[in-house]
């Protein structure tokens, strides 16, 4: 039973072979590039990201087995924000400009 705990190089190629397989390399291609974009994310935003792989295994006979797979990231997402004034007197209205700024005619 000891032996289970053990990962060997064959395992590992089993897997990525898997990753590589499934959808003809479309779940690898999804995961590289979820991977790539949550990178990004965690670089520019500077909160944690993660990528999931998940692989679901369905026995189809004694001898076969089918893999279907998905690739999903949560990415921090920018929070634009910009500052506005309010003005009561006009039932609480929100503008760029101050609410007692005087405006220029355009000339």
């Amino acid at each position: 039973m000891a032996e289970e705990n053990i990962i060997l190089a064959g395992h590992v190629e089993a897997l990525i072979g898997a990753l590589k397989s499934v959808g003809k390399g479309s779940l690898a291609d999804q995961a590289a590039l979820n991977l790539t974009e949550a990178v990004k994310a965690t670089m520019l935003e500077g909160k944690k990201s993660t990528v999931t792989i998940k692989l679901e295994i369905a026995k189809q006979s004694d001898e076969m087995i089918s893999l279907t797979g998905y690739s999903e990231a949560k990415i921090p997402q920018p929070k634009p924000t910009s500052s506005f004034y309010v003005d009561p007197m006009k039932g609480y209205q929100i503008g760029r400009n101050r609410p007692d700024q005087q405006i220029l005619p355009n000339m």
